[in-house]
């Protein structure tokens, strides 16, 4: 049961993190990177019209066009407090603008005696860029900057297209996280030991060690001979079930080639061999069939320090 609770909550944790985590981060980015292509998809001048309508959002006013336009570029100039603003609008994503990109532009504000410039693109910026448009007086604006500025500006219809794209990227995701949760949770259930299950939780087991006055035997000590006679408890009338279980495991510690036996659970005995050459299974079920309270417990035999036999796991009646 403890094993089959753990599991249940590791897929919760997991599934109700990885959504939290996909829906509020990696939803807004796959709506700006699904919004960065449709961008890249205009033609160069209605994206250099979309560039100029946010900067007269930031309080700038045209000024002139410049004649040089192409396929992926355009050039404009704006001026805001009576400053003059040389823009050069780089169209595409896959643009990656380095220093030597923004010399032409340095070039240009010096020669319209302009305060600043700016570079919007879609694309992004190489490492170099960012400390020769400071010496430039060069604003750079790249696709993760121009995205939410340019967002609110877009037609509805389109917008609405674009945050679909991303939402259903989004739910795409998250059925993977819980997909993967689910299976993590299963292989925690079945890696967890069995015999966790047993004990119910905040229920004592009661566990009988040997006793301090009788030591057990060393390796040292033992010495193979015939086994001396011992004597089997038997239960007594009106015992409780614990009196049964604490008479159940003397009387199989008592046993021949049995070093000593203990509760592990709740309906687990262990039962620790000093031999493997005879098998005591038979002793022990006679035992247990006296108790009725322990008679169907599982019974875990194991073999003497320093065998290969691996432990095993028997039962002598069924519940």
């Amino acid at each position: 049961m403890m094993s089959i609770l753990l599991a249940i909550a590791s897929v919760l944790a997991i599934g109700f993190a990885a959504t939290a985590y996909l829906r509020q981060f990696r939803r807004r980015q796959a709506e700006m990177t699904a919004g960065l292509s449709a961008l890249a998809a205009m033609r160069w001048r209605d994206f250099a019209a979309l560039a100029q309508r946010m900067l007269r959002e930031r309080g700038y006013t045209n000024i002139e066009q410049h004649p040089l336009g192409n396929s992926d570029q355009a050039y404009f100039v704006m001026q805001r407090v009576g400053e003059r603003c040389i823009v050069a609008c780089k169209h595409g994503t896959a643009i990656h603008l380095g220093a030597r990109d923004l010399k032409d532009l340095g070039e240009s504000i010096r020669l319209h005696d302009a305060a600043s410039g700016k570079v919007i693109t879609a694309g992004q910026f190489a490492a170099d860029a960012q400390p020769e448009a400071n010496r430039q007086r060069i604003e750079l604006i790249d696709g993760a900057t121009l995205w939410p500025e340019v967002a609110p500006l877009l037609p509805e219809a389109q917008l609405q297209h674009i945050r679909s794209v991303a939402l259903d990227r989004s739910k795409r995701e998250i059925m993977i996280a819980w997909v993967f949760a689910a299976v993590v949770g299963l292989a925690i259930g079945l890696l967890l030991p069995r015999e966790a299950d047993d004990v119910a939780p905040g229920v004592a087991v009661p566990v009988v060690q040997p006793s301090a006055s009788t030591p057990l035997p060393t390796a040292a000590t033992r010495v193979p001979s015939a086994p001396a006679p011992k004597t089997i408890v038997a239960m007594q009338p009106q015992q409780t079930d614990v009196e049964q279980r604490q008479d159940a495991l003397r009387a199989i510690g008592s046993l021949p080639d049995i070093e000593r036996a203990l509760w592990s659970t709740q309906s687990t005995v262990s039962v620790f061999l000093l031999s493997e050459k005879q098998q005591p299974w038979a002793d022990i079920c006679k035992v247990l069939s006296r108790y009725p309270a322990v008679r169907s417990v599982r019974v875990q035999l194991t073999p003497p320090t320093g065998s290969t036999s691996p432990v095993r796991f028997r039962q002598c009646f069924a519940y």
